[in-house]
């Protein structure tokens, strides 16, 4: 891997032509969100970037709309954030009693912000402190 600036770069080697020749293509990996527009634009990526923190990566299921892989990342972190992802989640389906648990296992209140707003204020959270 190559790292310019922000920008992470593997050398993929691929295959072509009838001899089998190899060449060397670029392929951008996408470096770890900025802030919560630049995780936005990640979206449209097949899969989240392996090297992001596990946190980032949940979040980055839900927001592409796969809760069961966001849900499944978050049950395996045994920390405040996987406990507030996992309320997040929970508030999102509408089991409150549920997320009213996780969140006091993070150490947090039950959110009076919209579902949007707190996505964005977790993944802020995340990218500022990863």
């Amino acid at each position: 891997m190559v790292t310019f600036g922000n920008n992470r770069y593997d050398f993929v080697p691929v295959k072509i032509g009838i001899l089998g020749m190899e060449i060397v293509r670029n392929r951008k990996s996408m470096a770890k969100p900025e802030d919560y527009d630049d995780f936005l634009t990640t979206l449209t990526q097949a899969q989240p970037t392996p090297d992001w923190p596990e946190a980032l990566t949940a979040l980055w299921y839900d927001a592409r709309g796969d809760w069961g892989a966001s849900h499944d990342i978050a049950q395996e972190m045994h920390t405040d954030m996987g406990s507030w992802i996992h309320g997040y989640l929970h508030r999102k389906e509408g089991d409150e009693w549920n997320a009213g648990y996780w969140y006091r296992r993070a150490g947090k209140p039950f959110p009076k912000v919209s579902l949007e707003e707190e996505l964005k204020g977790i993944v802020e959270f995340v990218v500022q402190n990863s």
